[in-house]
């Protein structure tokens, strides 16, 4: 690229977006222009656009600020909402890079390749196909750019990707276990998405990626898997979570294990029926013809660093935590909150009822009594 280029990030202050402007910052030929609704200082070559850009009407501004060399879009459009503005977004820019999901893909014994059968193509499950669920919205989408009749796209299949603010386990983001845990609480998961093998990369090889396609027209027209190779059981994860948190804290969190998932600890039904029961193995051949191998190496150290880094600029405090959920985690652990951290008198008797109650069963149990 030659000269100043312009890029406009649409709701780049995400996990994705943030590894991204970092980088752009330190290109001295791009002014990088940045969506959010929230504030943010301007610094360096980076300028924030307060305003929402599911907005119409704010998105057509922000469209005719300048000639966009590059448009990468981290919007979650429904699919609706993204067949009103494809054209525009297509129209305004020389090349749109659209961040779709790895999701979109059926279950597959083989290695997924950017052609593998996707779940709105082969899935029969009418009721499913019926929803605009995150992994049929992002595959009806990349139809519709497809479709366009335009070619200056490129479509990006990421799949789990973290960083110090994003976390996830199985379908749970960090606020429904690693919080939590460092407040003392048990984690509860499954021992069905335990078993299953996924994959996890790290939000700066996504932002690697993306500059390496930026206004390359070899990569107009063409759709990549931003993923690792390396595959692991959640188990695995789960383990390497729990160690550094033992090494940080001096204590290794209690794990509850489930026969299923449950739907209180956080995730969407279909997260988990049509994504996280799959082993997720991904080819990442077609993007490493324009990236290094070497920045897809390190994934249990770059793991282990970012949940380190959360770790240590946490403060532990219970009203980080959810009363509902933590209830929840009571009822199914046995180990409640101390009453003096439960927020609410009625929550307070909630669960000195509940105590009560399974005290009078392990009475009948053991001693054939019960106490009143």
């Amino acid at each position: 690229m030659s000269g100043v280029k312009y890029i406009l990030l649409l709701g780049g202050t995400g996990v994705m977006g943030e590894q991204l402007v970092q980088l752009l910052s330190q290109s001295s030929d791009i002014i990088c222009c940045v969506t959010s609704r929230n504030k943010h200082d301007d610094y360096g070559n980076i300028k924030f656009l307060q305003g929402n850009a599911k907005d119409i009407s704010f998105l057509t501004e922000v469209l005719n600020m300048f000639s966009w060399d590059c448009i990468v879009d981290f919007m979650v459009y429904s699919t609706e909402q993204f067949r009103e503005r494809v054209t525009l977004l297509l129209q305004s820019t020389k090349h749109y890079v659209f961040i779709s999901s790895a999701r979109v893909y059926a279950d597959s014994v083989e290695q997924l390749t950017e052609d593998s059968p996707r779940l709105l193509d082969v899935c029969t499950d009418q009721e499913y196909l019926n929803t605009d669920e995150y992994a049929l919205t992002k595959a009806r989408q990349e139809d519709l750019l497809i479709d366009s009749g335009l070619k200056n796209w490129t479509i990006l299949r990421p799949y789990i990707t973290f960083g110090e603010n994003r976390l996830q386990l199985g379908v749970m983001e960090k606020e429904m276990w690693l919080i939590p845990a460092l407040n003392n609480r048990p984690i509860v998961f499954s021992k069905d998405i335990a078993t299953c093998y996924t994959t996890m990369t790290d939000g700066y090889v996504l932002a690697q990626s993306i500059i390496a396609l930026m206004d390359n027209d070899a990569a107009k027209g063409e759709i990549f898997h931003v993923t690792s190779e390396y595959s692991y059981k959640w188990s695995e994860i789960l383990e390497w979570y729990l160690k550094v948190i033992e090494d940080i804290k001096g204590v290794k969190p209690c794990v509850h294990y489930t026969e299923q998932w449950d739907s209180r600890f956080g995730g969407e039904l279909y997260q988990w029926k049509y994504d996280r029961l799959y082993n997720r193995k991904f080819s990442n051949k077609k993007i490493r013809r324009f990236v290094s191998d070497d920045i897809f190496l390190q994934s249990e150290q770059s793991i282990k660093k970012s949940i380190a880094s959360f770790i240590n600029s946490y403060r532990p405090n219970v009203k980080d935590l959810n009363p509902n959920v933590e209830f929840a985690r009571g009822v199914l652990t046995g180990k409640f909150l101390p009453i003096q951290q439960i927020s609410g008198m009625k929550r307070k008797l909630k669960v000195i009822a509940h105590k009560m109650h399974i005290y009078n069963l392990l009475q009948l149990i053991y001693h054939g009594t019960k106490v009143h």
